[in-house]
């Protein structure tokens, strides 16, 4: 067995320990996703809301794998300090009688996808210096998606609410379907 070789056995069964994470982000993506179709009449800042929960939860599980695993501080801690700060911003705001105007909540909204989404494409999974990286397609794919929205929304953030929500079901329920199918895949290999 190469080197490469045992390095990608030996991540993927260190990845497959934590397939719950990826489960329990994909049901609060689903979560989010669901929400904002079935409760279009739900106030502006209930969505927002929603969307900072999501952040909040997918933030701490960045952390909570990334000081797991014992990995250096790279692309999982920045997933993790914009979602925990993003999350807490988009929970935060509409309480304090702080609207936020839609261009802002679109381009505030547009950067952390974006961000969601290189870091699904270009992170990767490694487990530690010794391991090589595991491509996950349910990520990649992911990234994509992530990438595209972030990118229509810093394009054009004078959008209105509706496309804002809109943009949150698809990525909510694209992240949510991604996140459960790549927990199963890692489910089963443990």
């Amino acid at each position: 067995m190469t080197s490469e070789n045992k390095g990608s056995v030996g991540s993927e069964k260190t990845m497959a320990r934590f397939w719950w994470i990826f489960l329990v982000r994909g049901i609060a993506a689903l979560l989010l996703g669901l929400t904002l179709v079935l409760q279009p009449e739900q106030s502006r800042s209930r969505m927002i809301q929603y969307i900072g929960i999501y952040l909040l939860a997918s933030g701490i599980l960045s952390f909570l794998w990334g000081f797991s695993v014992g990995r250096r501080v790279g692309l999982w801690s920045l997933a993790g300090t914009i979602g925990v700060i993003g999350g807490l911003m988009f929970m935060v705001l509409p309480d304090l009688g702080n609207p936020i105007e839609d261009y802002i909540l679109a381009f505030m909204l547009g950067f952390i996808v974006l961000v969601a989404g290189l870091v699904h494409v270009f992170g990767g999974f490694r487990t530690g210096s010794d391991y090589g990286r595991i491509l996950s397609w349910g990520s990649f794919l992911l990234g994509l998606v992530e990438i595209i929205l972030g990118l229509m929304m810093l394009a054009s953030p004078w959008v209105s609410i509706e496309t804002i929500t809109l943009i949150g079901i698809i990525w909510g329920l694209t992240a949510g379907i991604g996140l459960v199918a790549e927990s199963l895949r890692l489910r089963k290999s443990v």
